[in-house]
Protein backbone atom coordinates (compact mmCIF):
# COMPACT_ATOMS: atom_id res chain seq x y z
CA UNK A 1 0.00 0.00 0.00
CA UNK A 2 1.31 3.47 -0.86
CA UNK A 3 1.91 5.59 2.22
CA UNK A 4 -0.06 8.79 2.62
CA UNK A 5 2.30 11.79 2.93
CA UNK A 6 2.44 13.27 6.40
CA UNK A 7 4.09 16.05 8.25
CA UNK A 8 5.20 16.55 11.81
CA UNK A 9 3.10 18.49 14.28
CA UNK A 10 5.87 21.09 14.43
CA UNK A 11 5.59 21.75 10.69
CA UNK A 12 1.80 21.82 10.98
CA UNK A 13 1.91 24.46 13.71
CA UNK A 14 4.31 26.51 11.59
CA UNK A 15 1.68 26.57 8.84
CA UNK A 16 -0.74 28.18 11.27
CA UNK A 17 1.75 30.65 12.75
CA UNK A 18 2.66 31.79 9.24
CA UNK A 19 -0.86 33.28 9.01
CA UNK A 20 -0.16 35.63 11.92
CA UNK A 21 1.25 39.17 12.00
CA UNK A 22 4.98 39.20 12.70
CA UNK A 23 4.70 40.44 16.30
CA UNK A 24 2.23 37.70 17.22
CA UNK A 25 4.30 35.10 15.38
CA UNK A 26 7.39 36.04 17.40
CA UNK A 27 5.50 35.74 20.69
CA UNK A 28 3.84 32.42 19.85
CA UNK A 29 7.14 30.91 18.67
CA UNK A 30 8.42 31.26 22.24
CA UNK A 31 5.65 28.91 23.40
CA UNK A 32 5.25 26.68 20.36
CA UNK A 33 5.51 23.34 22.21
CA UNK A 34 3.11 24.45 24.96
CA UNK A 35 0.64 26.36 22.78
CA UNK A 36 -3.01 25.28 22.64
CA UNK A 37 -4.98 28.36 21.56
CA UNK A 38 -4.57 31.98 20.46
CA UNK A 39 -7.30 34.54 21.20
CA UNK A 40 -7.30 37.75 19.14
CA UNK A 41 -9.98 40.31 20.03
CA UNK A 42 -10.18 43.84 18.64
CA UNK A 43 -8.51 46.43 20.90
CA UNK A 44 -7.91 43.84 23.61
CA UNK A 45 -4.68 42.13 24.71
CA UNK A 46 -3.50 39.04 22.87
CA UNK A 47 -4.14 35.92 25.02
CA UNK A 48 -2.34 32.60 24.65
CA UNK A 49 -3.74 29.43 26.19
CA UNK A 50 -0.91 27.08 27.11
CA UNK A 51 -0.82 23.56 28.52
CA UNK A 52 0.63 25.14 31.65
CA UNK A 53 -1.94 27.94 31.94
CA UNK A 54 -2.45 31.17 30.00
CA UNK A 55 -0.47 34.27 29.13
CA UNK A 56 -1.81 37.79 28.57
CA UNK A 57 0.35 40.06 26.42
CA UNK A 58 0.57 43.82 26.97
CA UNK A 59 0.12 44.68 23.30
CA UNK A 60 -3.46 44.86 22.06
CA UNK A 61 -4.81 43.43 18.82
CA UNK A 62 -5.65 45.93 16.08
CA UNK A 63 -8.09 45.75 13.18
CA UNK A 64 -5.06 45.49 10.88
CA UNK A 65 -3.91 42.39 12.79
CA UNK A 66 -7.30 40.71 12.34
CA UNK A 67 -7.47 41.70 8.66
CA UNK A 68 -3.95 40.32 8.14
CA UNK A 69 -5.00 36.89 9.39
CA UNK A 70 -8.32 36.94 7.52
CA UNK A 71 -6.59 37.71 4.22
CA UNK A 72 -4.45 34.59 4.56
CA UNK A 73 -7.28 32.16 5.31
CA UNK A 74 -9.98 30.44 3.34
CA UNK A 75 -13.36 32.12 3.64
CA UNK A 76 -15.27 31.39 6.85
CA UNK A 77 -18.26 29.07 6.56
CA UNK A 78 -21.71 29.90 7.90
CA UNK A 79 -20.69 28.37 11.25
CA UNK A 80 -17.88 30.98 11.43
CA UNK A 81 -15.13 28.39 11.14
CA UNK A 82 -12.35 27.74 8.69
CA UNK A 83 -9.12 25.76 8.63
CA UNK A 84 -5.89 24.98 6.83
CA UNK A 85 -5.72 22.08 4.40
CA UNK A 86 -4.03 18.97 5.75
CA UNK A 87 -3.95 20.16 9.38
CA UNK A 88 -6.12 19.75 12.47
CA UNK A 89 -6.10 23.45 13.36
CA UNK A 90 -9.42 25.24 13.78
CA UNK A 91 -9.92 28.97 13.28
CA UNK A 92 -13.19 30.54 14.45
CA UNK A 93 -14.46 34.09 13.97
CA UNK A 94 -16.34 36.40 16.32
CA UNK A 95 -18.55 38.94 14.53
CA UNK A 96 -20.30 42.12 15.60
CA UNK A 97 -23.89 43.04 14.79
CA UNK A 98 -22.79 44.28 11.37
CA UNK A 99 -21.26 40.86 10.60
CA UNK A 100 -17.72 42.26 10.74
CA UNK A 101 -15.03 39.98 12.18
CA UNK A 102 -13.80 41.52 15.44
CA UNK A 103 -12.18 38.47 16.98
CA UNK A 104 -10.44 35.23 16.09
CA UNK A 105 -9.85 32.01 18.02
CA UNK A 106 -7.03 29.89 16.61
CA UNK A 107 -7.08 26.40 18.12
CA UNK A 108 -3.92 24.29 17.70
CA UNK A 109 -4.74 20.75 16.60
CA UNK A 110 -2.17 18.01 17.23
CA UNK A 111 -2.30 14.34 16.28
CA UNK A 112 -1.49 11.87 19.05
CA UNK A 113 0.20 8.86 17.50
CA UNK A 114 -1.07 5.47 18.68
CA UNK A 115 -3.79 6.81 21.00
CA UNK A 116 -6.21 4.05 19.91
CA UNK A 117 -3.67 1.22 19.62
CA UNK A 118 -4.87 -0.18 22.95
CA UNK A 119 -8.19 -0.86 21.20
CA UNK A 120 -6.66 -2.46 18.11
CA UNK A 121 -7.25 -6.13 18.84
CA UNK A 122 -10.80 -5.48 19.99
CA UNK A 123 -11.59 -3.39 16.93
CA UNK A 124 -9.97 -5.49 14.22
CA UNK A 125 -10.30 -9.11 15.30
CA UNK A 126 -14.06 -9.10 14.68
CA UNK A 127 -15.22 -5.77 13.28
CA UNK A 128 -18.26 -4.56 15.19
CA UNK A 129 -20.15 -1.33 15.38
CA UNK A 130 -18.68 0.49 18.39
CA UNK A 131 -20.07 3.33 20.50
CA UNK A 132 -17.50 5.59 22.20
CA UNK A 133 -19.02 7.12 25.33
CA UNK A 134 -17.70 10.01 27.37
CA UNK A 135 -18.36 13.57 28.59
CA UNK A 136 -16.92 16.58 26.76
CA UNK A 137 -13.15 17.16 26.74
CA UNK A 138 -12.00 13.64 27.71
CA UNK A 139 -10.52 12.88 24.30
CA UNK A 140 -13.37 11.08 22.48
CA UNK A 141 -12.66 12.74 19.13
CA UNK A 142 -8.91 12.22 19.51
CA UNK A 143 -9.55 8.53 20.18
CA UNK A 144 -12.00 8.39 17.26
CA UNK A 145 -9.36 9.86 14.95
CA UNK A 146 -6.91 7.20 16.10
CA UNK A 147 -9.56 4.57 15.37
CA UNK A 148 -9.92 5.89 11.82
CA UNK A 149 -6.16 5.61 11.41
CA UNK A 150 -6.33 1.93 12.41
CA UNK A 151 -9.36 1.14 10.26
CA UNK A 152 -8.01 2.85 7.14
CA UNK A 153 -4.92 0.64 7.18
CA UNK A 154 -7.15 -2.43 6.93
CA UNK A 155 -10.18 -1.22 4.95
CA UNK A 156 -8.81 1.72 2.94
CA UNK A 157 -11.32 3.89 1.11
CA UNK A 158 -14.19 1.74 2.41
CA UNK A 159 -13.88 3.75 5.62
CA UNK A 160 -16.03 6.88 5.25
CA UNK A 161 -15.94 9.70 7.81
CA UNK A 162 -19.00 11.88 8.34
CA UNK A 163 -17.16 14.81 9.86
CA UNK A 164 -19.74 16.65 11.92
CA UNK A 165 -17.65 19.71 12.80
CA UNK A 166 -14.50 18.86 10.82
CA UNK A 167 -13.01 17.76 14.15
CA UNK A 168 -11.89 14.31 12.96
CA UNK A 169 -9.94 15.09 9.80
CA UNK A 170 -9.37 18.85 10.07
CA UNK A 171 -11.12 21.96 8.84
CA UNK A 172 -9.57 22.23 5.38
CA UNK A 173 -10.74 20.52 2.20
CA UNK A 174 -7.75 18.15 2.28
CA UNK A 175 -8.04 15.80 5.29
CA UNK A 176 -5.24 15.41 7.81
CA UNK A 177 -2.78 12.65 6.89
CA UNK A 178 -3.60 10.65 10.02
CA UNK A 179 -6.87 9.36 8.55
CA UNK A 180 -4.93 7.55 5.83
CA UNK A 181 -6.97 6.90 2.69
CA UNK A 182 -10.30 6.95 4.52
CA UNK A 183 -12.74 9.26 2.75
CA UNK A 184 -14.37 12.24 4.41
CA UNK A 185 -17.77 13.90 3.94
CA UNK A 186 -18.08 17.34 5.51
CA UNK A 187 -21.31 18.37 7.25
CA UNK A 188 -22.47 21.95 6.52
CA UNK A 189 -24.35 22.22 9.84
CA UNK A 190 -25.67 19.85 12.54
CA UNK A 191 -29.09 19.94 10.89
CA UNK A 192 -27.57 18.37 7.75
CA UNK A 193 -25.88 15.45 9.52
CA UNK A 194 -28.76 12.94 9.10
CA UNK A 195 -28.80 13.56 5.33
CA UNK A 196 -25.02 13.30 5.05
CA UNK A 197 -25.09 9.99 6.93
CA UNK A 198 -27.49 8.60 4.32
CA UNK A 199 -25.40 10.12 1.53
CA UNK A 200 -22.37 8.25 2.84
CA UNK A 201 -24.37 5.03 2.82
CA UNK A 202 -26.01 5.34 -0.59
CA UNK A 203 -23.28 7.04 -2.61
CA UNK A 204 -19.96 5.65 -1.41
CA UNK A 205 -20.48 1.91 -0.63
CA UNK A 206 -18.72 2.04 2.77
CA UNK A 207 -17.76 -0.89 4.94
CA UNK A 208 -17.46 1.37 7.99
CA UNK A 209 -18.94 4.82 8.65
CA UNK A 210 -17.24 6.89 11.34
CA UNK A 211 -19.17 9.80 12.85
CA UNK A 212 -18.57 12.18 15.74
CA UNK A 213 -21.43 13.08 18.08
CA UNK A 214 -24.57 11.10 17.40
CA UNK A 215 -27.23 12.64 19.57
CA UNK A 216 -30.22 14.06 17.75
CA UNK A 217 -33.28 11.97 16.94
CA UNK A 218 -32.81 12.01 13.15
CA UNK A 219 -29.10 11.15 13.51
CA UNK A 220 -30.00 8.14 15.61
CA UNK A 221 -32.78 7.02 13.25
CA UNK A 222 -30.41 7.05 10.29
CA UNK A 223 -27.63 5.37 12.26
CA UNK A 224 -30.02 2.50 13.02
CA UNK A 225 -30.89 2.24 9.31
CA UNK A 226 -27.21 2.22 8.29
CA UNK A 227 -26.23 -0.60 10.65
CA UNK A 228 -29.33 -2.62 9.77
CA UNK A 229 -28.17 -2.50 6.15
CA UNK A 230 -24.94 -4.23 7.11
CA UNK A 231 -22.55 -1.28 7.37
CA UNK A 232 -20.52 -1.00 10.57
CA UNK A 233 -20.49 2.29 12.46
CA UNK A 234 -18.02 3.79 14.90
CA UNK A 235 -19.48 6.81 16.69
CA UNK A 236 -19.06 8.99 19.74
CA UNK A 237 -21.97 9.89 22.01
CA UNK A 238 -22.13 12.10 25.08
CA UNK A 239 -22.57 10.46 28.46
CA UNK A 240 -20.61 9.82 31.64
CA UNK A 241 -21.07 6.04 31.35
CA UNK A 242 -23.15 3.48 29.47
CA UNK A 243 -25.73 3.90 32.23
CA UNK A 244 -26.16 7.52 31.19
CA UNK A 245 -26.79 6.45 27.59
CA UNK A 246 -29.41 3.95 28.79
CA UNK A 247 -31.24 6.84 30.45
CA UNK A 248 -31.11 9.10 27.35
CA UNK A 249 -34.37 8.69 25.36
CA UNK A 250 -32.78 10.04 22.16
CA UNK A 251 -29.99 7.43 22.26
CA UNK A 252 -32.02 4.44 23.45
CA UNK A 253 -32.81 3.21 19.89
CA UNK A 254 -29.05 2.56 19.47
CA UNK A 255 -29.30 0.14 22.39
CA UNK A 256 -32.33 -1.66 20.98
CA UNK A 257 -34.92 0.54 22.66
CA UNK A 258 -35.99 0.39 26.31
CA UNK A 259 -39.41 -0.59 27.61
CA UNK A 260 -41.62 2.12 29.13
CA UNK A 261 -41.03 0.75 32.62
CA UNK A 262 -37.25 0.73 32.06
CA UNK A 263 -36.81 -2.95 32.83
CA UNK A 264 -35.92 -4.56 29.49
CA UNK A 265 -34.40 -4.08 26.06
CA UNK A 266 -36.98 -4.26 23.24
CA UNK A 267 -34.80 -5.43 20.33
CA UNK A 268 -31.15 -6.18 19.44
CA UNK A 269 -28.72 -3.31 20.06
CA UNK A 270 -27.45 -1.56 16.95
CA UNK A 271 -23.89 -1.36 18.31
CA UNK A 272 -22.01 -4.52 19.23
CA UNK A 273 -19.60 -2.97 21.74
CA UNK A 274 -19.19 0.22 23.74
CA UNK A 275 -16.07 1.88 25.06
CA UNK A 276 -16.37 4.31 27.97
CA UNK A 277 -13.71 7.03 27.90
CA UNK A 278 -13.74 8.41 31.41
CA UNK A 279 -10.47 10.32 31.24
CA UNK A 280 -7.15 10.42 29.46
CA UNK A 281 -6.00 6.81 29.29
CA UNK A 282 -8.96 5.45 31.29
CA UNK A 283 -11.05 3.17 29.09
CA UNK A 284 -13.74 0.67 30.03
CA UNK A 285 -14.85 -1.84 27.40
CA UNK A 286 -18.31 -3.35 27.15
CA UNK A 287 -17.39 -6.06 24.66
CA UNK A 288 -20.97 -7.35 24.61
CA UNK A 289 -23.07 -4.20 24.66
CA UNK A 290 -26.39 -6.03 24.80
CA UNK A 291 -25.34 -8.00 27.87
CA UNK A 292 -24.16 -4.83 29.62
CA UNK A 293 -27.43 -3.01 28.82
CA UNK A 294 -29.41 -5.96 30.15
CA UNK A 295 -27.31 -6.01 33.32
CA UNK A 296 -27.91 -2.31 33.87
CA UNK A 297 -31.66 -2.71 33.35
CA UNK A 298 -31.79 -5.74 35.62
CA UNK A 299 -29.82 -4.50 38.60
CA UNK A 300 -27.96 -1.33 37.75
CA UNK A 301 -24.58 -2.97 37.24
CA UNK A 302 -22.92 -3.23 33.82
CA UNK A 303 -19.79 -5.37 33.53
CA UNK A 304 -16.88 -3.64 31.81
CA UNK A 305 -13.25 -4.54 31.44
CA UNK A 306 -10.64 -1.84 32.03
CA UNK A 307 -8.51 -2.48 28.95
CA UNK A 308 -5.84 -0.04 30.09
CA UNK A 309 -5.18 -2.35 33.04
CA UNK A 310 -6.22 -5.62 31.39
CA UNK A 311 -8.27 -6.83 34.34
CA UNK A 312 -11.98 -7.07 35.18
CA UNK A 313 -13.75 -4.16 36.80
CA UNK A 314 -17.39 -3.59 37.65
CA UNK A 315 -19.12 -0.39 36.60
CA UNK A 316 -20.69 0.60 39.90
CA UNK A 317 -22.33 3.83 38.68
CA UNK A 318 -25.77 4.25 40.26
CA UNK A 319 -28.31 4.04 37.42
Amino acid sequence: MTAVPNQSDANSVELLLAKLPLWIREITHQHIDDLEEIAMDLSRPLVLTLKSGFKIEKRVVSSDDIDYVKSRLERFRTDNRTGIDGTLHRISAIRNKREQVIGLTLRIGRYIEGVADIFQKHLLKDLKSVMLIGPPAVGKTTFLRGTVSLLSRHHGAKVVIVDSSNEIAGDGDIPHWSVGIARRLQVPSPAHQPAVLMEALTNHSPKVIVVDELGYKDDVTNAVTIVQRGVKMISTVHGETLGGVVLNPDLQPLLGGISADGTKRLSPAVFGSALEIRGRGEYYLHDDLQASVDDILNDGVGFARNISLGQPKLNMEVI
